[in-house]
Protein backbone atom coordinates (compact mmCIF):
# COMPACT_ATOMS: atom_id res chain seq x y z
CA UNK A 1 0.00 0.00 0.00
CA UNK A 2 2.51 2.88 0.83
CA UNK A 3 4.45 1.99 -2.78
CA UNK A 4 1.04 2.58 -4.24
CA UNK A 5 0.33 5.75 -2.35
CA UNK A 6 3.68 6.56 -3.50
CA UNK A 7 3.35 5.83 -6.87
CA UNK A 8 0.20 8.08 -6.80
CA UNK A 9 1.95 10.83 -5.63
CA UNK A 10 4.59 10.60 -8.21
CA UNK A 11 1.88 10.47 -10.67
CA UNK A 12 -0.14 12.82 -9.12
CA UNK A 13 -0.57 16.22 -11.64
CA UNK A 14 -1.72 18.15 -8.69
CA UNK A 15 1.92 17.94 -7.39
CA UNK A 16 3.49 18.19 -10.67
CA UNK A 17 1.30 21.55 -10.98
CA UNK A 18 2.34 22.82 -7.28
CA UNK A 19 6.14 21.90 -7.82
CA UNK A 20 6.14 24.01 -11.12
CA UNK A 21 4.10 26.96 -9.41
CA UNK A 22 6.69 26.87 -6.52
CA UNK A 23 9.87 26.27 -8.95
CA UNK A 24 8.38 29.05 -11.01
CA UNK A 25 8.28 31.77 -8.18
CA UNK A 26 12.00 30.43 -7.06
CA UNK A 27 13.24 30.96 -10.58
CA UNK A 28 11.66 34.46 -9.92
CA UNK A 29 13.23 34.96 -6.43
CA UNK A 30 16.58 33.99 -8.11
CA UNK A 31 16.63 36.34 -11.16
CA UNK A 32 15.25 39.33 -8.88
CA UNK A 33 17.99 38.57 -6.71
CA UNK A 34 20.92 38.49 -9.64
CA UNK A 35 19.35 41.95 -10.79
CA UNK A 36 19.66 42.81 -7.37
CA UNK A 37 23.29 41.76 -6.74
CA UNK A 38 24.40 42.87 -10.20
CA UNK A 39 22.92 46.36 -9.73
CA UNK A 40 24.02 46.76 -6.13
CA UNK A 41 27.66 45.58 -7.18
CA UNK A 42 27.37 48.37 -10.32
CA UNK A 43 26.84 51.09 -7.52
CA UNK A 44 29.41 50.23 -4.82
CA UNK A 45 31.82 50.22 -7.53
CA UNK A 46 30.63 54.14 -8.74
CA UNK A 47 30.68 54.99 -5.10
CA UNK A 48 34.51 53.11 -4.75
CA UNK A 49 35.74 54.97 -8.20
CA UNK A 50 34.03 58.17 -6.82
CA UNK A 51 35.84 57.86 -3.57
CA UNK A 52 39.28 57.01 -6.03
CA UNK A 53 38.59 59.97 -8.33
CA UNK A 54 38.09 62.39 -5.15
CA UNK A 55 40.91 61.18 -3.84
CA UNK A 56 43.38 61.73 -6.51
CA UNK A 57 42.21 64.93 -7.31
CA UNK A 58 42.87 66.27 -3.23
CA UNK A 59 46.57 64.70 -3.99
CA UNK A 60 46.79 66.31 -7.32
CA UNK A 61 46.11 69.68 -5.58
CA UNK A 62 48.30 69.04 -2.28
CA UNK A 63 50.60 68.66 -5.19
CA UNK A 64 49.60 71.94 -7.39
CA UNK A 65 49.91 73.60 -3.55
CA UNK A 66 52.87 72.48 -2.03
CA UNK A 67 54.96 70.14 -4.52
CA UNK A 68 56.36 67.19 -4.23
CA UNK A 69 56.80 67.79 -0.40
CA UNK A 70 53.23 68.33 0.31
CA UNK A 71 51.89 65.32 -2.09
CA UNK A 72 53.88 63.30 0.33
CA UNK A 73 53.14 64.74 3.32
CA UNK A 74 49.12 64.30 1.88
CA UNK A 75 49.53 60.95 1.18
CA UNK A 76 50.53 60.20 4.76
CA UNK A 77 48.13 61.65 6.48
CA UNK A 78 45.06 60.23 4.11
CA UNK A 79 46.88 56.54 4.96
CA UNK A 80 45.84 57.02 8.43
CA UNK A 81 42.44 58.43 7.59
CA UNK A 82 41.29 56.46 4.83
CA UNK A 83 43.29 52.95 4.59
CA UNK A 84 41.43 51.40 2.73
CA UNK A 85 42.95 53.12 -0.18
CA UNK A 86 46.40 52.39 -1.54
CA UNK A 87 48.50 54.88 -2.77
CA UNK A 88 51.54 55.53 -4.68
CA UNK A 89 54.07 57.81 -5.87
CA UNK A 90 56.28 57.09 -9.21
CA UNK A 91 58.91 59.48 -10.54
CA UNK A 92 58.69 60.13 -14.42
CA UNK A 93 61.00 56.79 -14.50
CA UNK A 94 59.10 54.85 -12.43
CA UNK A 95 60.78 54.88 -9.68
CA UNK A 96 58.96 54.57 -6.40
CA UNK A 97 58.99 57.20 -4.50
CA UNK A 98 56.41 56.71 -1.71
CA UNK A 99 53.39 54.64 -1.47
CA UNK A 100 52.22 50.79 -1.21
CA UNK A 101 54.61 48.19 -2.08
CA UNK A 102 52.11 46.16 -4.21
CA UNK A 103 51.38 49.22 -6.44
CA UNK A 104 53.60 49.55 -9.82
CA UNK A 105 53.46 52.51 -12.20
CA UNK A 106 50.72 52.34 -14.67
CA UNK A 107 49.57 54.51 -17.75
CA UNK A 108 47.21 57.35 -17.23
CA UNK A 109 43.45 56.22 -16.38
CA UNK A 110 41.52 53.80 -14.94
CA UNK A 111 42.71 49.67 -14.97
CA UNK A 112 41.82 46.51 -13.29
CA UNK A 113 45.17 45.69 -11.51
CA UNK A 114 46.27 42.78 -9.52
CA UNK A 115 48.12 43.87 -6.21
CA UNK A 116 50.21 40.84 -6.06
CA UNK A 117 51.08 38.25 -8.59
CA UNK A 118 51.86 35.72 -5.92
CA UNK A 119 48.93 32.90 -6.74
CA UNK A 120 48.41 32.16 -2.85
CA UNK A 121 47.73 36.11 -1.75
CA UNK A 122 47.37 37.99 -4.94
CA UNK A 123 44.06 39.91 -4.92
CA UNK A 124 42.32 42.49 -7.63
CA UNK A 125 41.84 45.95 -7.21
CA UNK A 126 40.66 48.99 -9.29
CA UNK A 127 43.35 51.70 -9.92
CA UNK A 128 43.59 55.11 -11.51
CA UNK A 129 46.81 56.78 -12.79
CA UNK A 130 47.29 60.63 -12.93
CA UNK A 131 50.42 62.03 -14.21
CA UNK A 132 51.08 65.14 -12.38
CA UNK A 133 52.72 68.37 -14.40
CA UNK A 134 57.01 67.56 -13.46
CA UNK A 135 56.41 63.70 -15.24
CA UNK A 136 56.09 62.19 -12.29
CA UNK A 137 52.52 59.96 -11.42
CA UNK A 138 50.50 59.19 -8.79
CA UNK A 139 48.50 55.89 -8.11
CA UNK A 140 45.63 55.33 -6.56
CA UNK A 141 44.13 52.36 -5.69
CA UNK A 142 40.76 50.23 -3.90
CA UNK A 143 40.83 46.40 -3.59
CA UNK A 144 37.92 44.55 -4.84
CA UNK A 145 37.64 43.11 -1.18
CA UNK A 146 35.64 46.31 -0.39
CA UNK A 147 33.24 45.78 -3.02
CA UNK A 148 32.61 42.08 -1.98
CA UNK A 149 32.70 42.56 1.41
CA UNK A 150 29.45 45.49 0.78
CA UNK A 151 27.76 43.09 -1.86
CA UNK A 152 28.26 39.56 0.33
CA UNK A 153 25.22 40.39 2.83
CA UNK A 154 22.96 41.19 -0.02
CA UNK A 155 23.65 37.98 -1.68
CA UNK A 156 23.57 35.83 1.23
CA UNK A 157 20.16 37.78 1.92
CA UNK A 158 18.67 36.38 -1.15
CA UNK A 159 20.78 32.67 -1.05
CA UNK A 160 18.58 32.66 2.67
CA UNK A 161 15.57 34.24 1.00
CA UNK A 162 16.14 31.41 -2.07
CA UNK A 163 16.64 28.36 0.51
CA UNK A 164 12.87 29.41 2.53
CA UNK A 165 11.13 29.85 -0.81
CA UNK A 166 12.19 26.84 -1.70
CA UNK A 167 11.25 25.22 1.84
CA UNK A 168 8.05 26.96 1.88
CA UNK A 169 7.35 26.03 -1.94
CA UNK A 170 7.83 22.42 -1.30
CA UNK A 171 5.60 22.57 1.79
CA UNK A 172 2.71 24.32 0.08
CA UNK A 173 2.79 22.42 -3.06
CA UNK A 174 3.00 18.85 -0.84
CA UNK A 175 -0.12 20.77 0.96
CA UNK A 176 -2.32 21.79 -1.97
CA UNK A 177 -1.48 18.50 -3.91
CA UNK A 178 -3.20 17.10 -0.95
CA UNK A 179 -6.18 19.35 -1.08
CA UNK A 180 -6.57 18.76 -4.67
CA UNK A 181 -5.72 15.30 -4.23
CA UNK A 182 -8.63 14.87 -1.38
CA UNK A 183 -11.60 16.86 -3.69
CA UNK A 184 -10.05 14.88 -6.67
CA UNK A 185 -10.81 11.48 -4.68
CA UNK A 186 -14.29 12.85 -3.57
CA UNK A 187 -15.16 13.43 -6.63
CA UNK A 188 -14.29 10.23 -8.21
CA UNK A 189 -15.64 8.08 -5.36
CA UNK A 190 -18.63 9.55 -6.01
CA UNK A 191 -18.31 9.04 -9.67
CA UNK A 192 -17.95 4.95 -8.92
CA UNK A 193 -20.95 5.06 -7.03
CA UNK A 194 -22.89 6.20 -9.59
CA UNK A 195 -21.15 3.98 -11.76
CA UNK A 196 -22.32 0.93 -9.33
CA UNK A 197 -25.61 2.29 -9.40
CA UNK A 198 -26.39 4.56 -6.42
CA UNK A 199 -27.58 7.55 -8.40
CA UNK A 200 -28.73 9.37 -5.24
CA UNK A 201 -25.37 9.94 -4.78
CA UNK A 202 -24.28 13.86 -5.70
CA UNK A 203 -20.86 15.62 -5.73
CA UNK A 204 -19.66 17.13 -2.38
CA UNK A 205 -20.11 20.90 -2.42
CA UNK A 206 -17.80 23.31 -0.32
CA UNK A 207 -17.31 26.79 0.40
CA UNK A 208 -17.71 27.94 -3.44
CA UNK A 209 -14.36 27.22 -5.08
CA UNK A 210 -13.91 26.23 -8.84
CA UNK A 211 -14.35 22.61 -7.56
CA UNK A 212 -17.89 23.54 -5.75
CA UNK A 213 -18.80 24.99 -9.61
CA UNK A 214 -17.98 21.76 -11.09
CA UNK A 215 -19.58 20.05 -8.47
CA UNK A 216 -22.55 22.28 -9.02
CA UNK A 217 -23.04 21.62 -12.62
CA UNK A 218 -22.01 18.07 -12.45
CA UNK A 219 -24.78 17.59 -9.83
CA UNK A 220 -27.49 19.40 -12.21
CA UNK A 221 -26.20 17.08 -14.71
CA UNK A 222 -26.70 14.36 -12.56
CA UNK A 223 -30.22 15.32 -11.86
CA UNK A 224 -31.25 15.64 -15.24
CA UNK A 225 -30.17 11.77 -16.06
CA UNK A 226 -32.12 10.79 -12.88
CA UNK A 227 -35.29 12.41 -14.67
CA UNK A 228 -34.65 11.04 -17.26
CA UNK A 229 -34.33 7.75 -16.64
CA UNK A 230 -37.05 8.40 -13.91
CA UNK A 231 -39.00 9.42 -17.16
CA UNK A 232 -38.04 6.12 -19.15
CA UNK A 233 -38.91 4.14 -16.37
CA UNK A 234 -42.09 6.24 -16.46
CA UNK A 235 -42.50 5.60 -20.06
CA UNK A 236 -41.98 2.24 -20.28
CA UNK A 237 -44.70 1.93 -17.17
CA UNK A 238 -46.84 3.43 -19.08
CA UNK A 239 -46.55 1.97 -22.48
CA UNK A 240 -47.09 -1.69 -20.90
CA UNK A 241 -50.25 -0.42 -19.01
CA UNK A 242 -51.74 1.53 -22.07
CA UNK A 243 -51.29 -0.82 -24.56
CA UNK A 244 -52.90 -3.45 -22.69
CA UNK A 245 -55.93 -2.15 -23.59
CA UNK A 246 -55.50 -1.91 -27.41
CA UNK A 247 -53.49 -4.89 -27.80
CA UNK A 248 -56.01 -7.31 -25.59
CA UNK A 249 -58.62 -6.17 -27.75
CA UNK A 250 -56.56 -6.58 -30.63
CA UNK A 251 -56.19 -10.58 -30.10
CA UNK A 252 -59.74 -10.58 -29.10
CA UNK A 253 -61.07 -9.29 -32.27
CA UNK A 254 -58.49 -11.34 -34.09
CA UNK A 255 -59.31 -14.65 -32.35
CA UNK A 256 -63.08 -14.00 -32.58
CA UNK A 257 -62.59 -13.55 -36.68
CA UNK A 258 -61.06 -17.17 -36.92
CA UNK A 259 -63.53 -18.50 -34.77
CA UNK A 260 -66.48 -16.85 -35.68
CA UNK A 261 -66.61 -16.68 -39.88
CA UNK A 262 -70.06 -16.77 -40.42
CA UNK A 263 -70.13 -15.06 -43.32
CA UNK A 264 -68.10 -12.49 -45.53
CA UNK A 265 -69.66 -9.46 -43.63
CA UNK A 266 -68.97 -10.63 -40.72
CA UNK A 267 -65.35 -11.12 -41.43
CA UNK A 268 -64.85 -8.02 -43.04
CA UNK A 269 -66.47 -6.26 -39.97
CA UNK A 270 -63.87 -8.39 -37.63
CA UNK A 271 -60.98 -7.52 -39.48
CA UNK A 272 -61.56 -4.28 -39.93
CA UNK A 273 -61.84 -3.75 -36.20
CA UNK A 274 -58.75 -5.72 -35.92
CA UNK A 275 -57.35 -3.11 -38.51
CA UNK A 276 -58.55 -0.38 -35.71
CA UNK A 277 -56.76 -1.52 -33.10
CA UNK A 278 -53.69 -2.31 -35.09
CA UNK A 279 -53.84 1.25 -36.35
CA UNK A 280 -54.40 2.46 -32.68
CA UNK A 281 -51.40 0.87 -31.66
CA UNK A 282 -49.02 2.11 -34.12
CA UNK A 283 -50.40 5.78 -33.56
CA UNK A 284 -49.64 5.25 -29.82
CA UNK A 285 -46.09 4.16 -31.30
CA UNK A 286 -45.85 7.01 -34.00
CA UNK A 287 -46.12 9.75 -31.29
CA UNK A 288 -44.08 8.10 -28.69
CA UNK A 289 -41.10 8.15 -31.47
CA UNK A 290 -41.63 11.78 -31.95
CA UNK A 291 -41.55 12.84 -28.94
CA UNK A 292 -38.56 11.24 -28.06
CA UNK A 293 -36.94 12.08 -31.56
CA UNK A 294 -38.24 15.98 -30.67
CA UNK A 295 -36.72 15.89 -27.16
CA UNK A 296 -33.08 14.55 -28.47
CA UNK A 297 -33.37 17.55 -30.49
CA UNK A 298 -33.82 15.71 -34.17
CA UNK A 299 -35.93 18.23 -35.13
CA UNK A 300 -33.49 21.07 -35.41
CA UNK A 301 -31.95 20.15 -38.66
CA UNK A 302 -35.13 21.58 -40.37
CA UNK A 303 -34.62 25.02 -38.74
CA UNK A 304 -35.61 27.84 -40.84
CA UNK A 305 -37.13 31.01 -40.69
CA UNK A 306 -40.76 30.98 -40.57
CA UNK A 307 -43.91 32.94 -41.03
CA UNK A 308 -45.52 32.39 -37.72
CA UNK A 309 -48.82 34.67 -38.77
CA UNK A 310 -49.43 33.59 -42.04
CA UNK A 311 -48.85 29.54 -40.11
CA UNK A 312 -51.81 30.29 -38.26
CA UNK A 313 -54.48 32.16 -40.23
CA UNK A 314 -53.81 28.92 -42.62
CA UNK A 315 -54.60 26.48 -39.58
CA UNK A 316 -56.83 28.24 -37.98
CA UNK A 317 -58.99 28.31 -41.13
CA UNK A 318 -58.40 24.90 -42.41
CA UNK A 319 -59.95 23.98 -38.82
CA UNK A 320 -62.69 26.26 -38.07
CA UNK A 321 -65.24 24.06 -39.85
CA UNK A 322 -64.46 20.66 -38.28
CA UNK A 323 -64.73 22.53 -34.72
CA UNK A 324 -67.69 24.31 -35.93
CA UNK A 325 -69.52 20.75 -36.81
CA UNK A 326 -68.77 19.37 -33.39
CA UNK A 327 -70.64 22.31 -31.87
CA UNK A 328 -67.91 24.60 -30.91
CA UNK A 329 -66.60 28.06 -32.11
CA UNK A 330 -63.12 28.80 -33.02
CA UNK A 331 -61.87 32.48 -33.42
CA UNK A 332 -58.33 33.90 -33.77
CA UNK A 333 -56.26 37.25 -33.50
CA UNK A 334 -53.28 37.35 -35.09
CA UNK A 335 -50.78 39.90 -35.47
CA UNK A 336 -49.55 40.99 -39.15
CA UNK A 337 -45.54 39.74 -39.83
CA UNK A 338 -44.64 37.57 -36.89
CA UNK A 339 -41.81 35.27 -37.99
CA UNK A 340 -39.18 33.19 -36.14
CA UNK A 341 -36.79 29.99 -37.06
CA UNK A 342 -38.07 26.82 -36.25
CA UNK A 343 -39.46 23.99 -37.53
CA UNK A 344 -42.91 24.79 -39.78
CA UNK A 345 -43.94 20.97 -39.80
CA UNK A 346 -43.73 20.99 -35.72
CA UNK A 347 -45.15 24.37 -34.84
CA UNK A 348 -47.88 23.36 -37.25
CA UNK A 349 -48.11 20.10 -35.24
CA UNK A 350 -48.16 21.89 -31.66
CA UNK A 351 -50.90 24.41 -32.87
CA UNK A 352 -53.31 21.49 -34.45
CA UNK A 353 -52.91 19.37 -31.13
CA UNK A 354 -53.73 22.61 -28.85
CA UNK A 355 -57.00 23.43 -31.27
CA UNK A 356 -58.14 19.91 -30.87
CA UNK A 357 -57.21 19.41 -27.51
CA UNK A 358 -59.56 22.43 -26.54
CA UNK A 359 -62.35 21.00 -29.13
CA UNK A 360 -62.21 17.66 -27.52
CA UNK A 361 -62.21 18.13 -24.39
CA UNK A 362 -64.64 20.54 -23.83
CA UNK A 363 -68.91 20.43 -23.97
CA UNK A 364 -70.53 21.70 -26.98
CA UNK A 365 -71.11 25.25 -27.24
CA UNK A 366 -67.35 25.36 -26.05
CA UNK A 367 -66.07 28.93 -27.67
CA UNK A 368 -62.24 28.63 -28.50
CA UNK A 369 -59.49 31.52 -29.54
CA UNK A 370 -56.54 31.24 -30.77
CA UNK A 371 -54.02 34.44 -30.72
CA UNK A 372 -50.62 35.50 -31.79
CA UNK A 373 -48.98 38.58 -30.49
CA UNK A 374 -45.89 39.86 -31.13
CA UNK A 375 -44.87 41.56 -27.32
CA UNK A 376 -41.91 43.80 -26.22
CA UNK A 377 -40.14 40.73 -24.85
CA UNK A 378 -41.05 38.33 -27.70
CA UNK A 379 -43.73 36.39 -29.12
CA UNK A 380 -47.12 34.65 -27.15
CA UNK A 381 -49.21 31.87 -28.96
CA UNK A 382 -52.37 31.16 -27.02
CA UNK A 383 -55.07 28.95 -27.39
CA UNK A 384 -58.22 29.56 -24.78
CA UNK A 385 -61.70 28.09 -23.93
CA UNK A 386 -64.63 28.74 -22.11
CA UNK A 387 -64.55 24.66 -20.86
CA UNK A 388 -64.63 23.33 -17.66
CA UNK A 389 -60.43 23.83 -17.88
CA UNK A 390 -57.97 22.12 -15.98
CA UNK A 391 -57.29 21.99 -12.19
CA UNK A 392 -54.21 23.80 -11.09
CA UNK A 393 -53.03 20.53 -9.16
CA UNK A 394 -53.48 18.72 -12.30
CA UNK A 395 -51.24 20.88 -14.66
CA UNK A 396 -48.09 19.47 -14.66
CA UNK A 397 -49.54 16.46 -14.63
CA UNK A 398 -51.05 16.87 -17.60
CA UNK A 399 -47.94 17.31 -19.56
CA UNK A 400 -46.51 13.83 -18.97
CA UNK A 401 -47.30 11.50 -21.35
CA UNK A 402 -50.27 9.00 -21.37
CA UNK A 403 -52.24 11.40 -18.50
CA UNK A 404 -55.87 11.16 -18.61
CA UNK A 405 -57.35 13.18 -16.84
CA UNK A 406 -60.93 11.75 -15.09
CA UNK A 407 -63.00 14.54 -17.46
CA UNK A 408 -61.50 13.08 -20.29
CA UNK A 409 -61.73 9.57 -20.12
CA UNK A 410 -64.90 9.10 -22.06
CA UNK A 411 -63.03 11.10 -24.56
CA UNK A 412 -60.88 9.51 -27.82
CA UNK A 413 -57.34 9.55 -27.07
CA UNK A 414 -54.30 8.45 -25.20
CA UNK A 415 -52.86 11.13 -23.41
CA UNK A 416 -50.01 12.44 -25.58
CA UNK A 417 -51.26 15.62 -27.28
CA UNK A 418 -49.92 18.10 -24.51
CA UNK A 419 -46.50 15.53 -23.90
CA UNK A 420 -46.19 16.10 -27.62
CA UNK A 421 -46.52 20.19 -27.61
CA UNK A 422 -44.25 20.43 -24.62
CA UNK A 423 -41.53 18.40 -26.44
CA UNK A 424 -42.16 20.95 -29.09
CA UNK A 425 -41.90 23.78 -26.96
CA UNK A 426 -38.72 22.71 -25.70
CA UNK A 427 -37.06 22.20 -28.63
CA UNK A 428 -38.37 25.69 -29.98
CA UNK A 429 -36.42 27.55 -26.83
CA UNK A 430 -40.71 28.12 -25.55
CA UNK A 431 -42.23 28.28 -22.31
CA UNK A 432 -45.13 26.36 -22.22
CA UNK A 433 -47.99 27.22 -19.35
CA UNK A 434 -50.95 26.13 -18.59
CA UNK A 435 -53.09 28.67 -16.74
CA UNK A 436 -56.75 29.95 -15.70
CA UNK A 437 -59.00 31.14 -18.39
CA UNK A 438 -61.80 32.04 -15.79
CA UNK A 439 -63.60 29.77 -16.65
CA UNK A 440 -61.56 27.40 -19.21
CA UNK A 441 -58.52 26.51 -19.74
CA UNK A 442 -55.61 28.98 -21.34
CA UNK A 443 -52.59 27.64 -22.97
CA UNK A 444 -49.09 30.15 -23.33
CA UNK A 445 -46.67 29.35 -25.72
CA UNK A 446 -44.20 32.76 -24.86
CA UNK A 447 -40.97 32.81 -26.82
CA UNK A 448 -38.15 35.24 -26.26
CA UNK A 449 -37.33 37.61 -28.94
CA UNK A 450 -33.64 35.99 -28.72
CA UNK A 451 -34.75 32.70 -29.06
CA UNK A 452 -37.56 34.08 -31.98
CA UNK A 453 -34.30 35.43 -33.83
CA UNK A 454 -32.13 32.06 -34.01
Amino acid sequence: MPAERGLRWRRSAALRIALVHSAAILAATALLGLVVVQGFHGLVQRQVDQRITDDARSLVHHFHKGGEPGLLMAMAQRADMMPDLLRGDFSADGRRIAGAASLAPLPPGWHDIVLNARPASSSRARALAITLDDGSHIVIAAPSDAVGAAIWPITLLFVFQAVAIATLGIISALLLARHLRRRIDAMADTARAIMQGRMERRMPVGAGDEFDDLAAILNAMLDRIGALIANLRQVSSDIAHDLRTPLTRLRAEAERAATEWDTPEVARARLDLVVAQADEALEIFAALLRISEIEAGGGRRDFASVDLSALVVELSESYEPAVRDGGRSLDWQVDDGVEMVGDRQLLAQAIVNLIENAATHTPPGTRVALSLRETAGGIALGVRDDGPGIAPADRVRALQRFTRLDASRATPGHGLGLSLVAAIAALHGMRLELGDAGPGLAVVLDLPRTAADG
